[in-house]
């Protein structure tokens, strides 16, 4: 499968959605007023003065966050991350961090000199207030950062067949052709052929472990542990809860749902609904699924 780098695909909408702007500017704006101020917290917070340039600063924040996320998609399309890392990294740094914060501080800084006329710019806490929002700036590109790996894991995996995901380490093979026995067919059915195992309740205190197959059949295994499976094929099968094992080459799709705010995976496989993934499990989902698909990756 060929992956398209340059295509920003769906993070645009994550970048330049309405809700992580107003929340970035919100947090910013915040710790650029209240963080600055000579007076404690407690005294700043209910100060209509102070809340005043707080609203005043969110309104400012707005637009510059809004520039963050236009940098980052532009720069997304020209230099992925995954094509030159330094190359990305630099201009990342120069134009959406270091050019970004000082259109920022300026900006703000001219409009508190016309509104209320402070020349903030003689201020003796000037490195303070660079420092402070050259870090809001930071943090918001994280998230880019962030937001375009999640997207990256998605594009790099959606679309593969089980055909095209050729196994060429002998380990893996050898495992792909263990078979189960299930009570619904009377010959095993091997893993190549099985997108997942997982565990279902039939009685109070009661699990038998079922088998999802690739054309999205199910199949009874009986009363076994999920973790005696894995075992059995530790290179192949990842867990992605206390219910599900997955064969690694059947998923389609990682993702974070942010509605829900959860990770979920797709499968390959017919009628399949998204399988939610335990956060502590994540990461070590994504760090198996990238070696599997690297060499198809361009």
């Amino acid at each position: 499968m060929e992956v398209k780098s340059g295509n920003a695909s769906n993070v645009e909408s994550k970048y330049l959605h309405w809700k992580p702007i107003v929340i970035q500017a919100l947090l910013s704006s915040f710790v650029l007023t209240f963080y600055t101020l000579e007076n404690s917290f407690a005294q700043s917070i209910f100060n209509p003065i102070h809340l005043l340039a707080w609203l005043l600063s969110f309104v400012l924040m707005l637009p510059i966050v809004a520039l963050c996320a236009a940098i980052s998609r532009f720069l997304d399309r020209k230099i992925p991350w995954e094509k030159d890392l330094f190359r990305r990294g630099i201009y990342q740094l120069v134009l959406g961090v270091f050019l970004v914060a000082a259109f920022a501080l300026t900006m703000v800084y001219t409009w508190y000199y016309y509104l209320f006329n402070i020349d903030l710019w003689q201020s003796d806490y000037f490195s303070r207030d660079f420092v402070v929002v050259l870090s809001s700036i930071l943090m918001i590109n994280f998230y880019h950062y962030h937001q375009y790996r999640l997207d990256y894991y998605q594009r790099s995996v959606d679309g593969r067949s089980i055909e095209e995901r050729k196994v060429e380490n002998e380990s893996l093979d050898k495992q792909l052709r263990l078979s189960f026995q299930v009570f619904e067919l009377i010959e095993p059915i091997t893993l190549y052929h099985i997108a997942a195992f997982y565990l279902e309740d039939i009685g109070e205190k009661q699990k038998v472990v079922l088998v999802l197959s690739q054309d999205g059949s199910r199949y009874t295994m009986g009363q076994d542990t999920l973790e005696r499976i894995r075992k059995l094929c530790p290179d192949v099968l990842l867990t992605a809860n206390r219910h599900y094992l997955i064969n690694q080459y059947f998923i389609k799709t990682v993702r974070h749902d942010e509605s829900e705010n959860r990770h979920e995976l797709e499968l390959d496989v017919k009628n399949s609904r998204p399988i939610s993934i335990s956060r502590r499990l994540f990461q070590d989902i994504v760090s198996r699924l990238l070696p599997v698909k690297s060499a198809e990756i361009n």
